[in-house]
């Protein structure tokens, strides 16, 4: 009996030896993996380690999932989180909470033995195992509209455009010389933080003209206009509705004033969208605009604008306005606009109009 046990251990001991390395290689590295992960949450990734397999070193070799967002060189750069012993004695790696957010990352896993070879222990290179991280609403609506920005969160827009109202042809000191005309200049800055406020904007505007008034029976025209400058502030209510509140602050030559706006956007901010915005500021005017963004066409963003307005100086008459905006997109980060109007008041007074808009993105 004892003479066939020690055969059997020979015949094991031969076999261990004949046998290539690559049969002895077994996962050293007991693992189950997860399918999906919280949002802005650090991934801990436990292993367990078997007794079998005389290791040096492992680690989690991982990336972000590929995302509209995400720059092909960051996809091809894989990082590694060590697989480190922690204080309560659980094998353990661990991804940082700043990468956790949607789509997710994709991952596998390696040993080194004594001899300095990397011995797979789960999933590839080529084919890693995915970790889905989905986010909140608000997050996944964050993600939606950084995307349609293309990464770039700030807009600097400088305008320009003329308006008159004056009959087309008519005689200067006549009765059709009697429609307000006005230049209208502003330079805006925003920034999309898109964290349950979307924007935040800036900016300053001139605007100077004639506007009738009517003095002993007869209509004249006086210089008018302000200065001015505000602040914006714009929260999405959900993916295609927003709201936004302006405060105004001008001064003319008379006095300082202080106006506001309430904006409604219905559509997604960076496509086709009905926008709806009505400002005042007393002894300047009143304006409402009602607005049709149209973005199907490649490079080119059009829009339609009808506009109701008292400016520049709460004129006795409100004059009519329908306004094309056609844009072209010069580069992804610079967008040139062209500006047409054609404006009415009360039937008699007409003409048209013109500017306009430069915006970078960056």
């Amino acid at each position: 009996m004892v003479a066939l046990l020690r055969c059997k251990t020979w015949l094991l001991t031969l076999l261990w030896c004949l046998l290539p390395a690559a049969v002895l290689a077994e996962p050293a590295l007991g693992h189950r993996p997860p399918a999906l992960a919280p949002p802005d949450e650090a991934l801990e990734l436990d292993f367990a380690v078997t007794e079998t397999m005389d290791l040096t070193a492992a680690a989690v070799m991982w990336r972000r999932l590929d995302h509209a967002d995400t720059r092909p060189a960051e996809l091809a750069i894989w990082r590694k989180a060590p697989i480190e012993q922690s204080s309560t004695g659980v094998w353990r790696a661990t991804i940082p909470r700043e990468f956790m957010d949607d789509p997710g990352i994709a991952y596998y896993v390696v040993a080194v033995d004594r001899q300095g070879q990397e011995i797979l222990q789960f999933a590839s290179p080529d084919a890693p195992h995915p970790v889905y991280v989905r986010g909140t609403t608000r997050q996944a609506m964050e993600m939606l509209a950084l995307r349609e920005l293309g990464g770039r969160r700030s807009d600097l827009r400088l305008s320009g455009e003329y308006v008159d109202y004056r009959v087309v042809g008519g005689v200067s000191g006549t009765a059709q010389d009697f429609g307000p005309r006005y230049s209208d200049f502003k330079l805006t800055y925003r920034h999309w933080i898109l964290k349950g406020v979307e924007y935040i904007e800036a900016g300053v505007g001139r605007m100077r003209g004639v506007a009738p008034v009517t003095t002993n029976g007869a209509d004249n025209g006086i210089v008018a206009g302000y200065n001015r400058g505000w602040a914006e502030l714009g929260v999405a209510l959900t993916q295609y509705i927003g709201i936004g509140a302006r405060l105004i602050l001008g001064a003319d030559e008379e006095t300082f004033r202080v106006g506001g706006a309430g904006i409604l956007r219905l559509g997604l901010a960076q496509r086709s969208r009905m926008m709806f915005e009505a400002s005042g500021i007393p002894g300047v005017g009143f304006t409402v605009l009602t607005g049709f963004h149209l973005c199907t066409i490649p490079r080119f963003p059009l829009a339609l604008e009808v506009i109701f307005s008292s400016e520049p100086n709460a004129g006795k008459e409100v004059g009519e306005r329908g306004r094309l905006r056609i844009g072209y997109e010069l580069s992804p980060t610079v967008t040139a606009t062209a500006l047409g109007s054609y404006q009415a008041m009360k039937g008699a007074e007409h003409g048209f109009g013109g500017g306009g808009e430069l915006a970078f993105k960056f």
